[in-house]
């Protein structure tokens, strides 16, 4: 294998995948707190439970309302748990394709 062949392989295999979506340096995407608000009817739920004095002030523990808030919350963390999670996948599967050490030792050898 001659040295122009050797990199124009490294090259190729380098330009493979590069339809792969990489992952995106941005952050994660801020949760819709009008459609939480709005899926959750929290202005109603507000006025109601305000007009009973619920939850206690002195309560401890969280309300069923304040579990639904911290569900969905965390529902959106685990799926952009999950979308980072399948986007590391994918580089770690583009980098394991490279063969980097191979390529090396051919382009050492031309």
């Amino acid at each position: 294998m001659d040295e122009m062949s050797a990199l124009q392989d490294l090259l190729e295999k380098l330009n493979q995948g590069k339809d792969v979506e990489a992952p995106s340096a941005s952050s994660f995407p801020e949760l819709d707190l009008d459609k939480i608000k709005k899926d959750l009817n929290l202005a109603k739920e507000g006025q109601e439970r305000g007009a009973k004095n619920a939850p206690p002030p002195d309560a401890d523990a969280l309300d069923d309302v304040e579990r639904k808030i911290v569900a969905v919350a965390e529902a959106g963390q685990r799926r952009q748990q999950q979308a980072l999670n399948h986007q590391l996948n994918a580089c770690h599967q583009r980098i394991a394709g490279l063969d980097v050490e191979n390529e090396a030792i051919n382009i050492g050898s031309a």
